[in-house]
């Protein structure tokens, strides 16, 4: 204090200290009526979505994949609970040979589907063997289906998946109003994982996944569990041809070291599955 007052002796002369202690008053309330402001607005809207350098991105975009407020967001915003419930007897579907072989009568499993329509194998899971689970659809007209699919067991998310352990986001076109856009959250696996209070899957299936490698090398190794993961080739010019994606052998490499067999993995067939085959999966297996 006497080194202060030393060198600035003019800050404690009466000429200045008024208009000093004025200053730093306005500045402390200007300040706070700021930062109080922000919240309010924070609290009121939740996050927003901004433009920036002539893009559009969300506020939460930069944060990590195991953030807490990442992960609470998700939960709170864009996580539907199950809206509807379906008879037994009303259902007659069937599920694909390779999911009966592979699970056989299990019951009460995991199941995530992403790019989901409401159907198929996780619905069979779902109605028959009481199986519970999360549907992704990214898009703005199917998930309007989604929401019709009575799955009274399965929650519900309007999201894609990012390929990075970052969220991004995509644009997606509505058919069904004027060819219009819609800017849609891309969550990371792991993010959604944890947002629906999970870290362990019986089933994985990754239907309408551009870049399924990209996304199983975000997921950290040794904090979630696998058991199966299915991976949908996309159709080709809507005809019954596929371009091979999920026997792509950097794919097929990568799962290997992750402690998966291949099941089911044949050129130009609409879906493949891989089955740990360790204790857990995914878990690096150390070459010497």
């Amino acid at each position: 204090m006497i080194h202060i007052v030393n060198y600035f002796p003019f800050l404690f002369s009466k000429q200045w200290s008024m208009p000093l202690c004025a200053f730093f008053t306005t500045f402390t309330v200007v300040m706070t009526i700021l930062i109080l402001s922000t919240d309010l607005k924070v609290m009121l809207v939740g996050r927003h979505y901004i433009e920036f350098n002539a893009s559009n991105i969300w506020d939460f975009e930069e944060s990590p994949q195991d953030s807490v407020e990442l992960i609470k967001l998700i939960k709170n915003e864009y996580i539907f609970p199950p809206i509807a419930y379906t008879l037994l007897q009303n259902y007659t579907g069937k599920p694909s040979v390779q999911i009966l072989n592979i699970f056989q009568k299990k019951q009460f499993g995991v199941f995530m589907e992403c790019g989901s329509d409401g159907s198929g194998d996780t619905e069979w899971l779902e109605k028959v063997q009481s199986w519970r689970g999360l549907l992704t659809q990214p898009h703005p007209d199917n998930f309007a289906h989604l929401l019709t699919a009575e799955r009274s067991r399965a929650h519900l998310a309007q999201v894609c998946i990012s390929p990075t352990v970052y969220p991004k986001h995509a644009f997606f076109r509505h058919v069904s109003q004027n060819e219009s856009l819609s800017a849609i959250p891309c969550f990371p696996l792991y993010s959604l994982m944890r947002a629906y209070n999970t870290s362990h899957l019986d089933l994985l299936s990754l239907n309408e996944v551009t870049a399924p490698l990209q996304v199983l090398k975000s997921l950290p190794v040794g904090r979630v569990r696998i058991k199966v993961i299915s991976i949908r080739n996309p159709e080709v010019n809507d005809s019954k041809d596929y371009e091979d994606m999920c026997c792509d052998p950097d794919l097929v490499n990568f799962l290997e070291k992750w402690g998966y067999k291949a099941s089911s993995c044949v050129n130009n067939n609409p879906t493949c599955y891989y089955i740990c085959s360790r204790t857990y999966c995914p878990s690096l297996i150390m070459y010497s």
